[in-house]
């Protein structure tokens, strides 16, 4: 047996540092820990207080913007090499053989007087687009036409404007609540029985002997006017 062990029953252990150092007296105790300052990690450092929650989010962070740039790479790819390609293709062969059929299809089946008014109107409102976009005229009637729009669009939109459209609206309902009697829709179908008899009154037989014998009377009238008494009692009425 060592004396050291059996000198005294005690044994007096000194504390050690992190780094494996004991402390000899206070003074190197605090030496040791201002030397230990020196190697804590950093707060910009991987290993922070926050532990495993912080590289969690890190790796959650970074899944999201890795899968954020592969969905924008794979849409422009898409975009690119599909899309672009394949609308192209439809503009430049696809619709005009389409049109073609249509227009075809569409001269095949319509009659030839539907054709005629078809032209009619295509030419009239060709020569009416080019009078009202290249002639000053047309750019003067244009401008006009919007001037006065804005106005009845500030008339309209006028307190006195809001309130008549209010009124007219009201109007309207209760119109609409009168012609739901009994008595409403009789009125309406005599009306409507009336104007169909007018209707064949005046394409029947008899309705052209009157209108000739309108017509006879008013070349009547104009030869009586045209005469030259006429001309000299108008001259003399106006005279005196």
């Amino acid at each position: 047996m060592d004396d050291d062990s059996t000198t005294s029953g005690t044994i007096d252990f000194l504390p050690l540092h992190p780094s494996g150092h004991s402390f000899n007296s206070l003074d190197d105790e605090a030496g040791c820990h201002e030397a230990g300052n020196d190697d804590k990690p950093s707060e910009g450092s991987s290993f922070s207080s926050s532990g495993p929650s912080s590289s969690f989010a890190n790796i959650k962070n970074a899944t999201i913007n890795a899968t954020t740039n592969a969905l924008l790479t794979a849409g422009t790819a898409t975009s690119n090499y599909i899309l672009q390609p394949t609308a192209a293709v439809v503009a430049r062969d696809v619709l005009p053989e389409l049109f073609k059929l249509i227009y075809s299809y569409l001269k095949e089946v319509t009659p030839q007087r539907g054709r005629d008014i078809a032209r009619i109107f295509g030419s009239g409102g060709k020569n009416l687009v080019h009078l009202l976009s290249e002639t000053d005229a047309g750019s003067s009637f244009l401008a006009e036409t919007k001037e006065a729009g804005d106005y009845l669009l500030d008339l309209l939109t006028s307190p006195t404007g809001r309130q008549l459209v209010i009124d007219l609206a009201a109007a309207a309902v209760k119109t609409a609540e009168a012609m739901a009697t009994p008595e409403a829709r009789d009125s309406v179908r005599a009306w409507v029985l009336s104007l169909t008899r007018l209707t064949s009154l005046l394409g029947s037989p008899l309705a052209h002997t009157f209108y000739e014998g309108c017509g006879s009377a008013a070349l009547g009238a104009a030869a009586l006017l045209a005469d030259g008494r006429s001309v000299l009692g108008a001259a003399e009425v106006v005279a005196n």
